[in-house]
C-alpha cells in the first residue's frame, strides 16, 4: 500500500476551453496546498499541457497525459510521442484505459506502452479491469490473463515504478448495462491483483507498496469507501474531475483516509 493516497483527474475530451482548464487546475493546486497526506495528478487534453505545467507543478501536484503513440517518431499524423511529453517535463501517463482498449489497443500494445514510458523516466499509470461479470465467474481468469500479458514480463527494475488502476468497465457510468461496483468489488479484485503479481513476480514486499486505485465511476458519495474498505490507494476519476466542488470534496475525502 502506497505511503500517499492519489488522486487522479482524468478529464477525457474536456473541457472546452484553456480558461475553463486553467480554472480547474487552479481550484486542484489551491487545495493540494492545505494537503499533506495525497498526491493529485490532473490528465489532461494535449492541448492544455503546457499551459497548466506553466501553472506549476509541486511535489504533491502534477499534470500528466491521457495517452501517446506507440513509436517513437516517424509519420503518424495527428499521433504525439513520449519525446514530446518529456519536453514538457510531463512524467505521468495513463496507459491502457478502457476506451483506448474499446479503439483496438491490445494487452501486448499496452504492454509495448509500458515499456516505452519506463524507458523513458516516466510512470506509467496502467488501468486493467474486466469487461463484465458473469454469473459463473469466468471474469476472474480472464482479469488473470490481462494482468500477466501487461505486466507479467515486466523487468524487475521496473516493477516499483508504475500505478495500477482497478477499472472494472461494466460499473463505469457510461458503459452498456452499466451497475454499481462495490467497495467489496473492488477489495476483491485488488487483493486478486496483488496475488498474481506476486505468484508472477516472487517477492510480495514489492508487490505490497505499489498504488493500486479504484477507477469505476469514484465520486464524492462513494470515495470513502471504496478508499477505506475499498482497500484503494487512491482514484481515477472521470467525471466527478470536471466539476471543482466535487473533485475538491473528493481530494478532502482522501486527505482524510490515511495509508
Amino acid at each position: 500500500m502506497s505511503e500517499k493516497k492519489i488522486i487522479i483527474a482524468n478529464w477525457k475530451m474536456n473541457p472546452e476551453s484553456l480558461h475553463i482548464a486553467q480554472k480547474l487546475y487552479h481550484a486542484t493546486k489551491r487545495s493540494m496546498s492545505k494537503m499533506r497526506n495525497i498526491h493529485a495528478i490532473t490528465l489532461a487534453p494535449y492541448v492544455y499541457i503546457d499551459s497548466l505545467r506553466q501553472m506549476g507543478n509541486t511535489d504533491n501536484c502534477s499534470v500528466g497525459a491521457q495517452d501517446f503513440f506507440h513509436e517513437m517518431q516517424g509519420a503518424f499524423t495527428g499521433e504525439v510521442a513520449l519525446p514530446m511529453l518529456s519536453s514538457l517535463s510531463v512524467r505521468y501517463v495513463l496507459v491502457g484505459h478502457s476506451e483506448r482498449r474499446r479503439m483496438g489497443e491490445t494487452d501486448e500494445l499496452i504492454y509495448k506502452k509500458i515499456m516505452l514510458a519506463l524507458s523513458a523516466g516516466m510512470v506509467p499509470i496502467v488501468a486493467l479491469g474486466e469487461q463484465e461479470r458473469d454469473e459463473n465467474g469466468n471474469y476472474i481468469a480472464t482479469f488473470r490473463a490481462q494482468i500477466l500479458a501487461t505486466l507479467g514480463e515486466l523487468p524487475r527494475e521496473y516493477q516499483t515504478r508504475i500505478i495500477l488502476a482497478y477499472e472494472p468497465v461494466w460499473a463505469i457510468s457510461t458503459s452498456k448495462n452499466h451497475a454499481d461496483a462495490t467497495p467489496e468489488d473492488c477489495f476483491e479484485m485488488i487483493t486478486f491483483t496483488r496475488k498474481v503479481l506476486t505468484d508472477t513476480w516472487g517477492n510480495q514486499e514489492l508487490v505490497s507498496n505499489i498504488p493500486i486505485l479504484y477507477g469505476g465511476s469514484m465520486n464524492v458519495s462513494n470515495a470513502k469507501r471504496f478508499l477505506t474498505d475499498g482497500g484503494a490507494d487512491g482514484g481515477l476519476i472521470g467525471s466527478a474531475s470536471l466539476s471543482e466542488p466535487s473533485f475538491t470534496n473528493i481530494l478532502e475525502i482522501a486527505e482524510q483516509c490515511k495509508s
